[in-house]
């Protein structure tokens, strides 16, 4: 879930909510055998123009190439774009693209084509996010593509790695095949004839790719199991071949099936109080009572749970691999019942208020649990709706919840995580909150030198925390599993591996 990313797994506690990657638990040749691939949801259209990353990532990959790709650190590399160049300015991109590539319908792909994918998918759902920046995109010739940005965009690069970068037969634009039975140059073919629509995708291998040594599987099934359980009974039956979506409660059951487990990347967990500005639910306008929620909530219990020894209790959303870490801000809000009521009073909240939000069927309770308990001590009633990871996902991203009990992935690109939670138009701001202070500092982290861009981003974090714009409760990784017969490789920014990365083992 993420229109850039958004959004993803974050301690071992909290409640993870991401995609999870699963293989059938036979043993398969390179190149050949099936690849059983779990995911929680599925989104809302196939086409490019709706990609998006994260828990969604394997439904883009399968079909898709994008411009660049990535490595397993985040480094972003070559993929239909060979090379790649900036102007001083950085507002204008050159990529030399890949030579006799066509997409599966025969089309051939060249920058005429990429041109008009990334005008289409900049009009759509999810990519548009990701394209905001970009101005003009225009073929040059045949090989050679120019896009011209408004300002430069320091995440740019690695939003054409990923979904908004992705690529489709230009064939297929304004057509139903669009969204529904995908056609572009990537490792696999959809096959429409073997799908169920909402609970398995068949994709099967593309005996034309250009670049066949990313061809792991000969077929590749996306089965959608969107809680814990399934997956966790899946995996005990050895049909997967690599689990995700897992909770303290159920990794000893993962480990004496004979899985390894492998760490997902670190992120954070917590609260993500949306409606800053009161719109649905008034009492989250006053910072007062932000920070009260703040120091209501007993961080350092989650790390007592099993699997909380991968948790460490936080304030801030950032982790310490990023520029915009300050060590001191993790002891800004230690807990007080007490101090949490005082506030409350003052602001003008004596006997607490009803707090709103989703309760995702995916993962452990333990998180939403104790939120409920402690916020319930000082008088905040939390209502949880039970919700679907799809259903919240279209409730959260037309505002109609007012708080989210979430965990975010950390992408280790500073701008790229700021722009999914704080800036405006981000996926995580659905509110739209704006600032003035805020967007000085964005500003500043999105067109200065990496020592300015820093020096803000630290900035941006202490206001962000003594605003109390969120409830960060721990921070930490998850561990993800591989069976016997699989290797994989976790991804730095992304909850889920990405294909090219899984591969039978031997």
């Amino acid at each position: 879930m993420r229109g850039s990313k958004a959004v993803t797994a974050a301690t071992a506690v909290a409640l993870i909510l991401t995609a999870s990657a699963c293989g059938g638990g036979q043993q398969a040749d390179a190149g050949s055998g099936t690849l059983t691939y779990a995911v929680v949801g599925v989104p809302p259209s196939l086409a490019a123009g709706a990609s998006g990353w994260a828990s969604t990532s394997p439904f883009t990959q399968a079909v898709y190439d994008s411009l660049l790709s990535q490595k397993p650190d985040g480094e972003v590399q070559p993929s239909l774009a060979s090379s790649w160049s900036y102007n001083s300015t950085k507002t204008v991109l050159t990529l030399k693209l890949r030579k006799g590539v066509k997409f599966t319908d025969g089309t051939a792909f060249d920058a005429f084509a990429a041109a008009k994918n990334l005008q289409h998918s900049q009009k759509g759902a999810s990519a548009a996010g990701d394209l905001v920046s970009m101005k003009e995109v225009k073929a040059q010739n045949a090989d050679t593509l120019v896009i011209t940005l408004v300002q430069p965009d320091p995440a740019f690069l690695l939003s054409l790695a990923q979904g908004a970068g992705a690529m489709q037969s230009p064939k297929q634009f304004g057509t139903k095949a669009e969204k529904t039975d995908p056609i572009g140059t990537g490792p696999y073919v959809f096959d429409a004839s073997h799908t169920v629509v909402g609970s398995k995708y068949v994709y099967t291998k593309n005996p034309h790719y250009w670049n066949p040594d990313a061809q792991h599987y000969g077929k590749l099934v996306l089965s959608v199991l969107g809680s814990v359980s399934t997956q966790t009974n899946a995996a005990m039956g050895e049909q997967l071949n690599l689990v995700t979506l897992l909770t303290p409660d159920t990794e000893g059951k993962i480990k004496a099936a004979g899985y390894q487990f492998l760490p997902q990347p670190p992120g954070w967990g917590g609260l993500l109080l949306l409606d800053r500005d009161g719109k649905l639910s008034p009492p989250l306008a006053k910072v007062k009572v932000r920070q009260a929620i703040n120091y209501a909530i007993d961080r350092t219990s989650l790390t007592k749970v099993p699997g909380g020894d991968r948790a460490t209790p936080t304030d801030q959303i950032f982790d310490p691999t990023s520029p915009a870490y300050v060590a001191g801000l993790d002891d800004t809000y230690p807990y007080d019942p007490a101090k949490a009521r005082q506030l409350l009073r003052e602001a003008g909240y004596p006997k607490g208020f009803t707090l709103s939000m989703p309760l995702m069927q995916a993962g452990s309770d333990v998180m939403s649990n104790l939120v409920k308990q402690n916020l319930g001590d000082v008088g905040i009633n939390v209502k949880y709706a039970s919700e679907t990871i799809q259903s919240a996902y279209q409730k959260l991203v037309a505002g109609q919840y007012p708080a989210l009990l979430f965990g975010v992935t950390s992408e280790h690109n500073l701008w790229r995580d700021l722009r999914s939670t704080v800036v405006p138009a981000g996926l995580l701001n659905p509110f739209h909150t704006k600032n003035a202070q805020v967007d000085a500092l964005l500003s500043k982290i999105q067109t200065g030198s990496a020592t300015q861009a820093a020096a803000a981003g630290q900035q941006l974090n202490r206001y962000l925390v003594e605003q109390a714009w969120f409830v960060p409760l721990t921070r930490g990784s998850t561990a993800m599993a591989v069976d016997k017969n699989t290797s994989a490789k976790a991804q730095a920014d992304n909850p889920v591996p990405l294909l090219q990365y899984i591969k039978p083992k031997g």
